[in-house]
């Protein structure tokens, strides 16, 4: 059963990853940044699928690649399924670099990027801030060291000369 869920992960994930930088500008921006050949397989070269990246576009193969420019490869289908999950057990992967059930090959600049990839693609629809009631255009974030407000007001909606309190015309944080 680990395969086969491994095996639609693996089959989806281009979509997903289309999907996301079609919605997202992080991403988009992100994946046209790189030109790479990412190759994700099993330890005994069972199951294994080519991320190709070129010019911000995504395709995909089955099967071994001989030259990729970087390479995960998990030591059986159960870790690469939990790996390749939406959600990230952190323990499991520490747990999984630490004992070699995962090992990364090739050049760690496309493996970064891949990384950050992912990252971006899992991250980008996060927002921050609460929008407070007073006002739409007022942020309220809280830090460690405190809360603040952040306060935007669209330019064009307010001109400089006509604005009557010239801190809330351009962005202005109130400690």
């Amino acid at each position: 059963m680990q395969r086969h869920i491994l095996i639609f992960i693996l089959w989806l994930m281009p979509t997903a990853l289309r999907m996301a930088a079609r919605m997202f500008a992080p991403v988009r921006e992100h994946l046209s940044a790189g030109n790479w050949v990412i190759q994700l397989r099993l330890r005994d070269n069972s199951l294994a699928r080519q991320l190709h990246f070129r010019n911000g576009t995504v395709s995909a193969r089955w099967g071994v690649t001989p030259q990729p420019d970087a390479e995960l490869v998990f030591m059986d289908a159960a870790t690469a399924r939990q790996m390749l999950a939406p959600t990230t057990d952190h323990a499991f992967l520490i747990d999984a670099l630490k004992n070699f059930k995962i090992t990364q090959g090739g050049s760690d600049q496309a493996l970064v990027w891949f990384g950050q990839l992912v990252n971006t693609m899992k991250t980008a629809s996060w927002r921050t801030g609460t929008r407070m009631k007073a006002r739409d255009s007022v942020m309220s974030h809280l830090r460690n060291s405190g809360s603040s407000q952040t306060s935007f007001q669209p330019r064009n909606a307010l001109s400089t000369s006509a604005c009557q309190r010239p801190s809330f015309c351009r962005r202005s944080v109130v400690a």
